[in-house]
């Protein structure tokens, strides 16, 4: 574990019960450097949206006890706000939350020149998250789907390095292609086609929602 890790991981075992004891939900937490700032962010929500009067209240708490404790070595800007309409999706109940919904998934390695796609949350699990792209990507992914030789549809999976491989274990592909089921997630999605895009867990630097398309 990093050591910028280690301070998230301390500060969100501290804001977990104190959200629970508020009625709030603990969205997120990061500390990043912006230029020549460390920005420690914590970001909460609650039914009905959060008020500036919440997030007064969490920084309050959550300022008097890092000067308590005293674990973090550099000059920090300590921010508490609302995660907004691009809120990131951290957890399985964010996931089941967006469904359908409009996402942006950034990536560590680029998949078919782009590290950036945007579209609508289809499938996931723990492995895989899958889109059906929109605007330019997926015109991009009707081309190449045109261009595909014929065959049993099944989403493209592609890893780090930018290769392909089936959906699901091979023997489950053979198995949708005698019988025209594909088990692509653990949703119980309908079969994509082509056209859509499963990226590996491990290559998403991170994923949010995109309100915007």
């Amino acid at each position: 574990m990093t050591k910028r890790e280690g301070y998230v991981t301390k500060v969100t075992a501290f804001l977990e019960p104190l959200m629970e004891e508020y009625g709030f939900e603990l969205v997120d937490v990061e500390y990043v450097r912006e230029g020549d700032d460390w920005y420690l962010r914590a970001y909460i929500d609650k039914a009905g949206g959060i008020f500036i009067n919440d997030c007064e209240k969490v920084s309050k708490k959550l300022d008097g006890w890092l000067d308590e404790e005293d674990f973090i070595e550099d000059s920090y800007i300590l921010e508490v706000s609302s995660p907004g309409l691009a809120r990131p999706l951290k957890k399985e109940k964010d996931f089941a939350r967006a469904m359908g919904k409009a996402v942006e998934v950034k990536l560590f390695r680029p998949v078919d020149g782009q590290k950036i796609w945007r579209g609508t949350l289809v499938a996931y699990d723990k492995g895989t998250v899958q889109i059906e792209p929109e605007g330019e990507e997926k015109a991009m992914r009707a081309r190449s789907a045109r261009n595909a030789p014929k065959g049993p549809k099944y989403p493209k999976v592609v890893g780090g390095e930018g290769h392909e491989m089936p959906a699901k274990h091979e023997a489950q592909g053979e198995h949708a292609a005698r019988t025209g089921e594909n088990d692509a997630s653990k949703t119980d999605a309908p079969g994509r086609d082509a056209q859509c895009m499963a990226f590996e867990r491990a290559n998403i630097a991170l994923i949010r929602m995109a309100a915007d398309i």
